[in-house]
């Protein structure tokens, strides 16, 4: 069993953005890294207050961790 959270994506524009899917870490990441580029998560960090400016740099990755602890609703066990 892993666990599974409601995700809704907190990136402007994106299509999981108004529908939240169910989805478990690495599926949440992975849809971060790759259907995101590195402005829009720069730009949704800084709206989010998770950096103190919106040309603060980051690693890639940092971003995609910040934003997947940030958008994580709530969890439940799933299979």
């Amino acid at each position: 069993m892993s666990l599974v959270f409601r995700y809704t994506c907190p990136v402007l524009g994106c299509k999981h953005n108004t529908r939240p899917v169910y989805a478990d870490s690495s599926q949440i990441k992975n849809h971060l890294k790759y259907d995101h580029d590195y402005r829009e998560k720069q730009e949704t960090a800084f709206r989010l207050s998770l950096t103190a400016s919106p040309n603060e740099r980051r690693s890639p990755m940092w971003f995609v961790d910040a934003l997947a602890e940030f958008s994580k609703i709530s969890s439940k066990r799933g299979i």
